[in-house]
This record gives structure tokens, C-alpha cells and sequence, in this order.
């Protein structure tokens, strides 16, 4: 047995590779939080300037996970992890901060409404997200689908952008 097989070769490739790049991808996601957390906590005087960077950042980096997996992930499993790493990396910083973000604004006494509708649109994205991109993958292909994943982030960009730049000039 060749111990390359779930990595690029032979025919467990797949299922290999997507049970370690789920793995990898909640890694990601952890680092990506604790790494938010500690920017949101001690790098910057105004959390929204840190939000909006760290969110924006984490955009990037999904963006960039995605592309990476559309570019070479059919040819190998190290690509795919690769890019697996890279969207947790992203995710995490983007779930993190998104979150604080809402909680600063919601106040103390307005905590469990915000963290119901936090997850609500958390969920509800997911799923509609997995769906969406489910039907590009059924019509398209896999790198379509991971170019259409990386595309959309972008297009999100202005959103942590307008942050930071409205809390600048005001």
C-alpha cells in the first residue's frame, strides 16, 4: 500500500484527502480565532479598526484557500489541505471578529438577542452557501466552484473596508 494514496494517488484519494482537509480546515479555524482575538486585544486602540482589518484579512484568505484548491486540487491532495488551511485560517478570523463586532454593538443588556441573531445568520449562511455552491459544483465543477467561492469573498471586501475607513475619518 502506498501510503500516498489518500494524498494525490490511487483510489482512495478523495475520501482521504476530504477527512484530512476537514481536520485541517478546524485547525485553521482555531488558529484563525485565537489569532483575531489576540490582534482585536492588543494590537489596536479601536476595535472596529481591528475588526474591519482582521475581517478583511480573513476574506483574503478564504479567497485565497479557494483559489488555491481551484488551481491545483484535482492534481493533489497537498494543494487541497493547502487551501484547507487557508480558508480555516480565514474563516476563524472572519467568525471571530465578526462576532465581537456585533456584541460591541449590541451592548451588555442586548447580548443574548445579538448572539441569537449572530447565529442565526451564521446557520442560515452556511447552509444557503453549502446549497449555492453544492449547485455551481453540480453544473460546473470543482475549480468553478472554488473560483465562484474565492469571487464572492471578494466581492464582500467593502464591508470590513467601509469599517475601517469610516472609523478613521470619524
Amino acid at each position: 500500500m502506498d501510503p500516498r494514496d489518500g494524498l494525490g494517488r490511487g483510489p482512495r484519494r478523495g475520501t482521504t484527502t476530504a477527512a484530512i482537509a476537514l481536520a485541517v480546515l478546524t485547525t485553521g479555524q482555531l488558529a484563525g480565532r485565537g489569532l483575531a482575538g489576540e490582534l482585536a486585544d492588543r494590537r489596536t486602540r479601536t476595535p472596529a479598526i481591528a475588526v474591519g482589518l482582521v475581517t478583511g484579512g480573513g476574506l483574503v484568505t478564504v479567497a485565497a484557500g479557494a483559489g488555491v484548491i481551484a488551481l491545483g486540487g484535482e492534481g493533489s491532495g497537498l494543494v487541497v489541505l493547502l487551501g484547507a488551511a487557508l480558508v480555516g485560517l480565514g474563516f476563524g478570523a472572519v467568525q471571530s471578529d465578526t462576532l465581537l463586532a456585533l456584541f460591541a454593538r449590541a451592548g451588555p443588556s442586548r447580548s443574548g438577542a445579538a448572539s441569537t441573531w449572530w447565529n442565526t445568520g451564521y446557520d442560515a449562511g452556511t447552509g444557503l452557501g453549502a446549497a449555492a455552491l453544492a449547485a455551481v459544483l453540480g453544473a460546473a465543477g470543482a475549480p468553478t466552484a472554488f473560483v465562484v467561492a474565492a469571487v464572492a469573498c471578494v466581492l464582500v471586501l467593502p464591508v470590513p473596508l467601509a469599517a475601517v475607513l469610516g472609523r478613521r475619518a470619524g
